[in-house]
This record gives structure tokens, sequence and C-alpha cells, in this order.
């Protein structure tokens, strides 16, 4: 038997039937690879995916089970009323039963047949499985494809629970999923090929996933990726075919191709006039107007060349349709039209910024009153702040320390009930070393250097004090 691609001779097809040749348990035990005589179901491999879908055991294969026990099987019942064969209606019949009465009694079928032997239902039945074998999948319930490897014994296709060998099956794949893939592999494949005939460079990278990567040899700004853009797109409109052919040798050679690596056997060849031709495994559209848009995202240096996101197709409508979501909501929160919220949200944030020094400024004044309080030097200042931030509470305690009124000079605002954030400063006492019994005291987390620490105590206020007091003084 000639196993079949069938995800090559026709990638916009979605369902198919096959038999099971093989199954054999996974690495984990909790999955089983499927080998089948033919697939849609496309692997993993050339950068793209693994293709996502179902099989479902044909309504006519002994699979099917459940529905028509045999006699020695613990689940018969009065539903199997004959002694010799269980298969009394036309949902039991087998096909190789002759339909010779009014009940569509088997002669001849004998329960205990070769192909018909349930004994208690073993794991290793050849052909029919009874449905007290829960772990087995039926035609009632569809087996997720959870993922499809090509290794050296073919196409494998993972799955959550086995499938006896010989057992016929309707595969479907995925088409939401297929698509939007093959959309970006050729979108890929026209930007990649517009660079290599621009630039010389080669895509030494390709990735697909949420997004497109892509890297280059070579560095690329930004104009010039954009320019590469608006090309590529061109290219879309002209909706061009993309040919898949696989070339003898000698056409081979005549052919100047984009690859990754030295191919040996046939090469199979995606060809698109103006923009590409390269050896790829992959799947893609038939013209490049089902592309639909071609989008880059971003662009940055790396290993000599540069990384490229971008995306095509349904992914890129999906994701201009998030950013106009978002820019609609933002600009009705600004009252401007969604063009205009890039300066409105700089106008805001210039605003917010000259309050953060108007508060600043005020800031500074109310920490130097306050340390002019201070008429006289302490051995400790201690300083219970409402609503500051770390960076603050920083600025007091340093301002406080240099103002030389006090030995230990110590700054906490209360962020939560008994949960006080803290900055501690003082060139008399090592902090340091100190700071490490006040945490184990305080329930609390901080550090720093020998002047000054920072971090949280969880303890109230007169807990603290005293702690302060017994330990630094």
């Amino acid at each position: 038997m000639n196993f079949q691609e069938l995800y090559y001779q026709n990638p916009y097809q979605t369902t198919f039937e096959a038999e099971v040749l093989t199954c054999t348990p996974g690495p984990d035990s909790n999955t089983y690879y499927l080998t089948l005589s033919q697939t849609l179901f496309y692997p993993e491999g050339g950068g793209q995916p693994a293709d996502r879908g179902t099989l479902t055991v044909l309504p006519d294969c002994p699979e099917t089970y459940a529905q028509r026990q045999p006699s020695s099987c613990p689940k018969t019942s009065a539903q199997n009323p004959s002694d010799n064969c269980t298969r009394t209606s036309a949902q039991r019949q087998p096909t190789s039963c002759p339909e010779d009465s009014a009940q569509n009694q088997c002669s001849g079928c004998p329960e205990d047949s070769a192909q018909n032997q349930c004994s208690g239902c073993p794991e290793n039945a050849s052909k029919v499985l009874c449905s007290s074998c829960p772990d087995r999948a039926t035609s009632s319930e569809p087996l997720s494809v959870l993922d499809v490897q090509d290794s050296d014994r073919g196409v494998l296709h993972v799955t959550a629970k086995p499938l006896s060998t010989g057992t016929r099956v309707r595969g479907e794949i995925d088409w939401s999923f297929r698509f939007p893939l093959m959309q970006n592999h050729t979108g890929e494949h026209i930007i990649s090929g517009l660079v290599h005939r621009k630039y010389g460079y080669e895509n030494v990278g390709f990735h697909m996933s949420d997004v497109i990567t892509l890297d280059l040899s070579g560095p690329l700004t930004w104009d010039e990726a954009m320019e590469i853009e608006r090309q590529a797109n061109e290219v879309v409109y002209a909706d061009l075919p993309v040919d898949v052919f696989y070339p003898d040798d000698t056409a081979l050679e005549t052919i100047d191709y984009r690859s990754k690596k030295e191919l040996e056997g046939a090469v199979r060849i995606i060809h698109i006039d103006d923009a590409d031709d390269c050896a790829c495994c992959g799947l893609h559209v038939r013209h490049t107007g089902e592309v639909g848009l071609i989008k880059l995202l971003s662009l940055m240096n790396h290993r000599g060349g540069v990384r490229i996101t971008m995306l095509s197709g349904r992914q890129a409508l999906r994701y201009f349709e998030q950013i106009n979501d978002a820019s609609t909501a933002v600009g009705q929160l600004l009252s401007v039209k969604p063009h205009e919220t890039l300066d409105a949200v700089q106008h805001m944030l210039q605003e917010s910024l000259n309050k953060d020094r108007k508060i600043a400024d005020i800031n500074q004044r109310y920490f130097q009153a306050k340390a002019d309080s201070f008429t006289e030097k302490k051995d400790l200042i201690l300083c219970f702040e409402e609503q500051m931030n770390q960076v603050e509470l920083r600025k007091f305690c340093d301002l406080l320390v240099k103002s030389g009124k006090g030995a230990v000079c110590a700054v906490l605002t209360e962020t939560e009930p008994d949960t006080w954030q803290y900055c501690i400063g003082s060139t008399e006492v090592d902090l340091r070393a100190a700071v490490k019994v006040l945490n184990e005291q305080l329930n609390g987390r901080g550090g720093g250097k020998s002047v000054m620490v920072q971090g949280t105590f969880h303890a109230n206020a007169v807990e603290i004090e005293a702690a302060l007091r017994q330990i630094l003084l």
C-alpha cells in the first residue's frame, strides 16, 4: 500500500478516509501514535505547525462494537436475544453477514468467529472491541488529533486513545487553523523572496505561532522594510498563481531558488512570478490574492542581520481589528478621533509630567519644613507619613540624615493596615546588620547599605517604634 500525502495533493481538502496501519503507546503513557494508510494532516515541519483536527471511526467498522456485543460479553442483555448471534437488528448486521430472516438474524455468523471474537474484551482484540473497553474510541466520539509529526515510521498522529489496526476512520482537519497558516506561509515567502531579490539576504530562521518570525542574514532599516511590505502587497493585489512543482535534476540546475540547506532527492519548489523561488515542504494558497494582506509588525537587529515579525491574511485582519477597537476606545476616553489619539496621549503625558514636577517641589518644601522643626539633635527621628512612595520616603529620609538632626532617621508610610514601607538612614549605626534583626522581629523584608536601608514591616506603629529603639539605640 502506497502512503498518500493528501495535504500535498490538495491542501484545500478537509476530510478523508483511511485505515489505521499501526497504533503504539506514546512515551508519556497518556498518548498513542497512529499511522494511517493516507492522511490530510500536515506534520510539523519547515517552520509550519502541525494540523489540528479529529479522527472518527466509520459506522460500518468493527470498532463500533459498543452497539453489537457478543453473548460472551458481560454487557449482554435482553437487547441481544439470540443465543448464537447478537446481531439481531439492522444496526448490528456485520457487512459479511447475510440478511436471511425478518429479524435480520445472522445465520452462519456465530459469535465465536474470528472476526467477532470478544473473549472478555481483551485489549489485544484484533477487530472487535465491546463497550466495556472504555479507553477505546467509538464512532460517537471524534478523537482529537493532538499533534502530527513526521518520523522514520511515517506520519504519526498523536491521540489520547488507541485505535485497533485495520480500523477505518474519517479524518477532518481544522480548516480555521490551517488556512491562516497557509496565508501566513505564502506571505512570508513573498517577503523573503523580495528581500532576497533586492538585497541578496537569506531567510535563516522562520517560525509560525501567534505571529510570524523570520530572521534575515543582513541589515535592514525600518524604511527599507516598509518598502518591501508595499511591494509584497502589490504581489498580493496581482493575484498571481502560486506554483508548486518538482523539477528534475537538469531543470533544477537552471533555477535560482532559495534553500536553507543542501537537499537530496526530489526538491519541491514554490514559485511566485517576480517574487520568489524557494524549496519548501509547507502548504500554500493557490493564488497570492488569497493572502489578503501582509503587514510587518516589528524589526530588530539579530545576530548580524534582522528579525522581523509579521502577519498575513485573517490573522493580520484580526490584529488590526484589535488595534482599531483599542484606538477607538482610547479616543472616546480622550474625546478625540482614533487617528488623533497619539497627539492627545502625548499632551496628557506632558500635563502629568508638569503636575509631578509641581508635586515634587511641594514635597521638597514639606520635607525641609519638617526637618527644620527638629531644633535639637535626637537619637532617633521617627516620622510616620501618609501616602508616600518609595522615592519620596528615600528623599525625605536622606534630607533628615544630611540635616544632622538625628543619629538614626526613619520614615515610614502605611500601605495597608499594619503594613509599613520604611526607609532608615544613619551615619552612626551600621544599618546593614541591624536591619536583619529588625526584619526578623517585625516580620519584614528589605535591605540596603550600611548607611541606608529600605523595605516593609508587618507590624503596628507601637511595635515598630519599640523595636527601632531597642535595636538601633
